[in-house]
């Protein structure tokens, strides 16, 4: 999970600061749930065609999404999330230092659909 302490970033520009790993609290999700996403969308949008998502991570982050964004299912606790936080990290490479490029307009989007500011 230390790829959540990686700031986001568009063309040079930190977007979004990382997190203190070792402070993650059930509260962290909405966050941690929202940089999945964005990375996601980044990632895997421009190369989908004729290419399949990783269904296993993807149906675990769409229930995950469904409780935070909707309310379904019940409050998250992160501790039931960490075997997919870390398979998302590791699937998608993001272990090392500094920051995870990702796209603005998807930035954006999701910001939109988590409702932050």
């Amino acid at each position: 999970m230390y790829w959540l302490a990686r700031p986001l970033a568009c063309n040079g520009e930190i977007l979004l600061d990382g997190l203190d790993v070792g402070q993650l609290t059930d509260s962290d999700l909405k966050n941690i749930c929202f940089r999945m996403d964005v990375i996601l969308d980044t990632i895997e949008m421009p190369r989908c065609e004729g290419r399949l998502l990783p269904t296993g991570i993807f149906d675990r982050m769409d229930t995950l999404m469904s409780m935070i964004i909707h309310g379904h299912g019940g409050t998250p606790k992160l501790t039931d999330w960490t075997g997919l936080i870390t398979e998302f990290g590791e699937y998608y490479g993001l272990a090392g230092d500094g920051p995870i490029d990702v796209d603005l307009d998807t930035y954006r989007a999701a910001m939109a659909s988590f409702k932050l500011s």
